[in-house]
Protein backbone atom coordinates (compact mmCIF):
# COMPACT_ATOMS: atom_id res chain seq x y z
CA UNK A 1 0.00 0.00 0.00
CA UNK A 2 1.50 3.53 -0.91
CA UNK A 3 0.37 6.79 0.18
CA UNK A 4 0.70 10.17 -1.13
CA UNK A 5 3.04 12.82 0.56
CA UNK A 6 1.79 16.48 1.13
CA UNK A 7 3.71 19.79 2.40
CA UNK A 8 0.93 20.17 4.59
CA UNK A 9 0.71 17.42 5.48
CA UNK A 10 -2.98 17.10 6.15
CA UNK A 11 -4.64 13.99 6.49
CA UNK A 12 -7.64 14.98 4.23
CA UNK A 13 -5.18 15.75 1.23
CA UNK A 14 -3.54 12.41 1.35
CA UNK A 15 -4.34 8.94 -1.22
CA UNK A 16 -4.15 5.68 -0.41
CA UNK A 17 -3.62 3.27 -3.14
CA UNK A 18 -2.68 0.11 -4.12
CA UNK A 19 0.33 -0.23 -6.87
CA UNK A 20 -0.96 -3.60 -9.09
CA UNK A 21 0.75 -5.31 -12.26
CA UNK A 22 0.14 -7.89 -14.04
CA UNK A 23 1.71 -9.14 -17.21
CA UNK A 24 0.13 -10.65 -19.75
CA UNK A 25 0.45 -10.65 -23.69
CA UNK A 26 4.05 -10.67 -23.64
CA UNK A 27 2.94 -6.81 -22.01
CA UNK A 28 3.60 -5.04 -18.21
CA UNK A 29 0.70 -3.74 -17.36
CA UNK A 30 0.43 -1.40 -13.95
CA UNK A 31 -2.55 0.43 -12.12
CA UNK A 32 -2.85 2.09 -9.29
CA UNK A 33 -6.15 1.32 -7.06
CA UNK A 34 -7.92 1.72 -4.43
CA UNK A 35 -9.65 -1.62 -4.83
CA UNK A 36 -8.79 -4.63 -3.59
CA UNK A 37 -9.25 -6.79 -7.01
CA UNK A 38 -7.45 -9.12 -8.74
CA UNK A 39 -4.84 -8.22 -11.08
CA UNK A 40 -7.37 -9.09 -14.28
CA UNK A 41 -10.21 -8.20 -13.27
CA UNK A 42 -8.96 -4.57 -12.58
CA UNK A 43 -7.12 -5.27 -16.23
CA UNK A 44 -10.87 -6.03 -17.84
CA UNK A 45 -12.71 -3.39 -15.54
CA UNK A 46 -10.38 -0.92 -16.78
CA UNK A 47 -10.86 -2.00 -20.76
CA UNK A 48 -14.15 -1.79 -20.17
CA UNK A 49 -13.28 2.01 -18.81
CA UNK A 50 -11.39 3.09 -21.63
CA UNK A 51 -13.64 2.47 -24.27
CA UNK A 52 -16.59 4.27 -23.08
CA UNK A 53 -14.10 7.46 -21.90
CA UNK A 54 -12.93 7.12 -26.10
CA UNK A 55 -16.41 7.21 -26.95
CA UNK A 56 -16.92 10.69 -25.03
CA UNK A 57 -14.26 11.96 -26.33
CA UNK A 58 -15.04 10.98 -29.84
CA UNK A 59 -19.07 12.18 -29.17
CA UNK A 60 -17.44 15.60 -27.97
CA UNK A 61 -16.10 15.86 -31.92
CA UNK A 62 -19.72 15.52 -32.92
CA UNK A 63 -21.22 18.00 -30.30
CA UNK A 64 -22.57 21.55 -31.65
CA UNK A 65 -20.32 24.32 -29.90
CA UNK A 66 -22.39 26.84 -28.57
CA UNK A 67 -22.28 29.59 -25.79
CA UNK A 68 -25.92 28.91 -24.68
CA UNK A 69 -26.46 28.56 -21.26
CA UNK A 70 -30.15 27.11 -21.91
CA UNK A 71 -30.53 23.60 -20.53
CA UNK A 72 -33.14 22.21 -22.93
CA UNK A 73 -30.75 23.56 -25.97
CA UNK A 74 -27.15 21.84 -24.15
CA UNK A 75 -29.07 18.22 -24.09
CA UNK A 76 -30.71 18.28 -27.28
CA UNK A 77 -27.32 19.14 -28.83
CA UNK A 78 -25.93 16.08 -26.59
CA UNK A 79 -28.25 13.47 -28.19
CA UNK A 80 -27.53 14.89 -31.28
CA UNK A 81 -23.92 14.24 -30.98
CA UNK A 82 -24.54 10.73 -29.31
CA UNK A 83 -26.91 10.08 -32.17
CA UNK A 84 -24.16 10.92 -35.17
CA UNK A 85 -21.39 8.92 -33.25
CA UNK A 86 -23.30 5.67 -32.76
CA UNK A 87 -24.35 6.25 -37.10
CA UNK A 88 -20.74 7.04 -37.57
CA UNK A 89 -19.53 3.83 -35.66
CA UNK A 90 -22.28 1.98 -37.45
CA UNK A 91 -21.32 3.09 -40.66
CA UNK A 92 -17.58 2.61 -40.26
CA UNK A 93 -18.28 -1.08 -38.78
CA UNK A 94 -20.23 -1.41 -41.84
CA UNK A 95 -17.50 -0.41 -44.03
CA UNK A 96 -14.49 -2.36 -42.45
CA UNK A 97 -16.32 -5.59 -42.32
CA UNK A 98 -18.45 -5.61 -45.44
CA UNK A 99 -21.00 -7.38 -43.48
CA UNK A 100 -24.42 -5.22 -43.47
CA UNK A 101 -24.91 -4.10 -39.90
CA UNK A 102 -27.84 -4.65 -37.67
CA UNK A 103 -29.43 -1.58 -36.75
CA UNK A 104 -30.56 -1.92 -33.39
CA UNK A 105 -28.24 0.03 -31.93
CA UNK A 106 -29.31 2.98 -33.66
CA UNK A 107 -33.04 2.22 -33.41
CA UNK A 108 -32.56 2.00 -29.38
CA UNK A 109 -30.81 5.60 -29.61
CA UNK A 110 -33.38 7.03 -31.75
CA UNK A 111 -35.93 5.55 -29.48
CA UNK A 112 -34.43 6.68 -26.28
CA UNK A 113 -33.14 10.48 -27.55
CA UNK A 114 -37.23 10.83 -28.95
CA UNK A 115 -38.42 9.54 -25.19
CA UNK A 116 -36.85 12.80 -23.95
CA UNK A 117 -37.91 14.98 -26.54
CA UNK A 118 -41.10 15.60 -24.68
CA UNK A 119 -38.47 17.16 -21.66
CA UNK A 120 -37.10 19.43 -24.56
CA UNK A 121 -40.30 21.66 -25.19
CA UNK A 122 -39.85 24.84 -25.39
CA UNK A 123 -41.07 27.09 -22.31
CA UNK A 124 -40.76 30.70 -23.34
CA UNK A 125 -41.74 31.76 -19.84
CA UNK A 126 -38.18 30.47 -18.50
CA UNK A 127 -36.29 30.82 -21.48
CA UNK A 128 -36.57 35.39 -21.58
CA UNK A 129 -33.47 36.64 -20.80
CA UNK A 130 -34.00 39.93 -18.41
CA UNK A 131 -33.42 43.26 -20.58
Amino acid sequence: MYTTRTHKRRRGEQVSFRLVTLKDEGKLFVFATNTNLKPRKIRKLFRKRWGIETSFRMIRKFHAKTTSKLYRLRTLYFYMAVMLYNLWVLLNYKHETGIPVYTLKLHITLSLVLSFLPDLEVDHTQDKQPG
